[in-house]
């Protein structure tokens, strides 16, 4: 065990003693579980120039394709009216 992790441990355990090892133990294993699944790379949310780049279409035809339902616009995070598209969505109409 590093120092560095003892120390933590030992700074928890004083400032709330009601924290038992077994606890911090169960913590420590939910905390190394894997990412879900939407924190995945292939998931992540391109920007529509960028998915025209990999369909090596333009953006108009981009556009075109989410208008017929073939891909899905998905909301950026924190914009009004930007949007994307999913990568995987992307990659499997290339595949």
């Amino acid at each position: 065990m590093l120092i560095t992790t003892r120390d933590l441990l030992t700074a928890v355990l004083r400032s709330d003693p009601s924290i038992t090892p077994s606890q911090i133990r169960a913590m420590l294993a939910a905390a190394a579980t894997p990412q879900p699944a939407a924190a995945r790379e292939d998931d992540r949310i391109i920007r529509r120039a960028e998915a025209a780049r990999l369909l090596a279409r333009t953006t108009r035809a981009v556009d075109m394709l989410a208008r017929g339902g073939v891909l899905k616009r998905v909301r950026l995070p924190g914009r009004t009216r930007g949007a994307g598209f999913r990568l995987s969505e992307v990659q499997q109409l290339i595949g």
